[in-house]
């Protein structure tokens, strides 16, 4: 049982025994399964029959299907035809099927890399991705940077999601005079205001949000003022605080006063009904009566209130 029958011819000659040797051959045929990866499942006309490598025998010769199955990859198919006692030996290269990466970030728009190349702003989605060990590293101005290595099977659909922490604080500041422009690093922030029903010498606080942490230059400048320049240390979460910041006001005669005593050139300051004040020579301030005026003359109109200065005598 289990080969195939066979005819021997002889002659029989006289009475002297003969030897006979009979080689039998399989009636059924047997298949030696290898991969790459080992340790496939083995499958023969719908049969579990194992993992590779394996060798299977006493299959019935004629047509049989073979599968070969592993997690993340995909199956291998064939249709065999086999003859009775023959071996027949197949190596399978299974194709492993890609898996898919996500990679988001809170907040979003955070720049995205995988084994240091930039591959788009957060979310991005990859697609073909072979099985291995991946370094990701998100991003973002303005906050800490996060990485991390993530292993990656085959045939996997991952999510890996970034939570970043702010690195920012803020600065406050105020400045005397009002309708100052601030700078950080070069770079226009804001301007103070007057005070509400106040004079413009003092400005409100001005709050200057998401300024990364570390040491900063802050610049004030206003036209006809000396521009000023603070350094201040920026801690997370944490309001660096810049008070009261002077400008000291730059001597140039933008009025000229002609009395009945004089003529009269300096920087413009202020009138009001009674008496027209400006600033003779640095630091001195002169205020002279509406009535003494004779005429007023308008040097660098920038730098004056024009509407009062049209309105004197």
């Amino acid at each position: 049982t289990g080969y195939k029958p066979q005819e021997v011819d002889l002659t029989v000659a006289g009475s002297a025994p003969q030897r006979i040797k009979a080689q039998l051959v399989s009636s059924s045929a047997a298949l030696d399964v290898t991969s790459d990866p080992s340790g496939a499942g083995v499958s023969v006309n719908g049969i579990y029959r194992g993992e590779t490598p394996i060798k299977i025998d006493k299959i019935q010769e004629g047509s049989s299907f073979l599968e070969v199955t592993a997690a993340g990859f995909s199956p291998y198919k064939e249709q065999l035809q086999l003859a009775a006692g023959e071996v027949f030996a197949v190596h399978v290269p299974l194709k492993a099927i890609p898996s898919k990466l996500t990679i988001v970030s809170i907040p979003a728009g955070a720049r995205a890399y995988v084994n240091n190349e930039f591959k788009g702003e957060t979310p991005v989605e990859l697609s073909d991705l072979s099985a291995g060990s991946y370094r990701l590293r998100v991003e973002k101005e303005k906050y800490d940077p996060l990485a991390r290595t993530v292993e990656i099977g085959n045939n996997k659909t991952i999510t890996e999601e970034f939570r970043l922490t702010a690195n920012i604080g803020a600065i406050r500041v105020s400045t005397s005079p009002a309708d100052v422009s601030v700078f950080i690093s070069g770079k226009e922030v804001g301007k103070t205001v007057a005070k509400k029903d106040a004079t413009d010498q003092i400005s409100e606080p001005l709050i200057i949000q998401e300024v990364l942490t570390g040491e900063h230059e802050v610049s004030f400048a206003r036209q006809g003022y000396t521009q000023v320049k603070k350094t201040l240390t920026v801690t997370r979460n944490e309001t660096a605080v810049l008070e009261s910041v002077k400008l000291p006001r730059l001597f140039i005669p933008d009025i000229e006063l002609q009395t009945r005593n004089g003529v009269y050139k300096g920087v413009y300051i202020s009138k009001d009904q009674e008496l027209y004040r400006i600033e003779t020579s640095p630091g001195l301030i002169r205020a002279f009566p509406n009535a003494d005026i004779v005429k007023v003359r308008i040097i660098r109109a920038e730098n004056t209130v024009e509407d009062n200065a049209e309105k004197a005598p």
